[in-house]
C-alpha cells in the first residue's frame, strides 16, 4: 500500500515538474523574413556607424571594405542566395 502511494506522488511530482518547465520556456520562433529584416538592419546600423565621422578620403576606402567583409559574412549565411546578396551590397552601398 505505501509502495502505491510513493508512486502516485512520484508520478504527480514528475507531471507538475513537466507541466511547470514546459509552460516557463517558451522561445519566440521568429520567421524566416524577420530574421532577414533583423540581419540587413544590423548590417545597414553598423555601416552607418562607423563612417559617420570619417573624412572623405578614408571614407570610400572604409566603405569598401565594410562592405566586402558584409559579403563575404552573407555568402555563408543560409538566409541569403547569391543574386539576393548582390542586391543588398547595392543597396547598402547606394544607403550609405
Amino acid at each position: 500500500m505505501l509502495g502505491i502511494v510513493i508512486t502516485v506522488i512520484g508520478f504527480l511530482f514528475i507531471m507538475f515538474i513537466s507541466y511547470f518547465f514546459s509552460t516557463q520556456i517558451k522561445k519566440e520562433v521568429k520567421s524566416k523574413e524577420q530574421k532577414r529584416k533583423e540581419i540587413l538592419h544590423s548590417y545597414e546600423t553598423m555601416l552607418k556607424k562607423t563612417l559617420k565621422d570619417l573624412p572623405q578620403d578614408k571614407y570610400e576606402k572604409e566603405k569598401i571594405a565594410l562592405l566586402s567583409k558584409i559579403s563575404k559574412e552573407l555568402q555563408v549565411n543560409i538566409f541569403f542566395n547569391n543574386d539576393e546578396i548582390k542586391n543588398i551590397i547595392n543597396t547598402l552601398a547606394i544607403k550609405c
